[in-house]
């Protein structure tokens, strides 16, 4: 069973933007930045 976070990675950009209001880049940035933040912490 895929998560709603893989699942969400599969769909069509313009489909991914509309239900979050993000583009998927945009997307991918963010989590690239909370990734370093995170290893700041450990």
């Amino acid at each position: 069973m895929k998560s709603s976070f893989e699942k969400a990675k599969l769909q069509n950009p313009d489909d991914f933007k509309r239900d979050t209001g993000i583009s998927l880049d945009n997307f991918y940035q963010v989590v690239s930045e909370i990734k370093k933040h995170i290893e700041e912490l450990l």
